[in-house]
């Protein structure tokens, strides 16, 4: 009994000191896991192209194709990521749901004094009471991010048109040409490609250390991308 007793004490003092706010629409969250996915499988097929590193026996018939297997998987991803990457870009300029937050994020950018305050919390100087879902720094890294991923998205399909010069590569061809011939030419554009990949891979274990170490410097926050809601000191002045 005494310890049902503290359980409800307990919750109850939780939900007094933070108040949950919804900041994260379902497009948003789904958009960023399905992301997430195919950039892990092209990360892996992607250096699988660049140099095979799993050779299966060799027989007779050509009954293998590992290789086309591999080339088929990262195209189904890339324009699995071409997708997601514009059905962000939309949510972002003409979702006013899922853009609420984010563009309340751009009110702290505006401000030398946010910058100032976000790099002294991140040192344990100072809190950082957001406007919106993100902090300056966080909106200009993941900024950069989108920028990466469509350059690795425009780069990428460049690729395929010389590949395939039909359809959608037809069409690639057309579009990105002269974005081509900028870049110096395919060989260019190949590099160019494979250095993307570098950035997002190197992005990636700097963000997920960062989502932990912004959990536990302000409890709560690390729910926003499953649920969609994030917890915040409880004001009481609000009440």
């Amino acid at each position: 009994m005494a310890t049902a007793i503290k359980k409800v004490k307990k919750k109850l003092l939780y939900s007094d000191e933070f108040d949950r706010q919804y900041r994260f629409s379902a497009e948003i969250r789904w958009a960023h896991w399905i992301r997430a996915l195919v950039i892990f499988v092209l990360i892996f097929t992607g250096f699988y192209l660049a140099s095979p590193f799993i050779t299966p026996a060799a027989v007779d018939e050509p009954i293998k194709f590992q290789n086309a297997l591999f080339r088929f998987w990262h195209m189904v991803c890339g324009f699995i990521l071409m997708a997601i990457t514009t059905f962000r870009v939309y949510l972002y300029f003409f979702d006013a749901r899922s853009r609420q937050y984010e563009w309340a994020s751009m009110e702290d950018a505006r401000h030398i004094t946010s910058w100032i305050r976000q790099i002294k919390s991140y040192l344990y100087l100072d809190q950082f009471p957001k406007r919106g879902m993100y902090g300056p720094l966080q909106n200009a890294s993941y900024l950069i991010l989108m920028l990466i991923v469509i350059a690795e998205v425009v780069t990428g399909a460049i690729l395929y048109s010389h590949v395939y010069h039909n359809g959608m590569g037809h069409f690639f061809g057309v579009i990105f040409g002269p974005l081509e011939y900028l870049m110096g030419g395919l060989a260019n554009v190949r590099n160019i490609h494979y250095i993307f990949m570098w950035c997002i891979i190197i992005f990636i274990p700097i963000h997920i250390y960062m989502v932990f170490w912004y959990a536990n410097r302000y409890p709560g926050s690390i729910d926003v991308i499953f649920s969609g809601n994030t917890f915040r000191p409880h004001d009481p002045e609000k009440d």
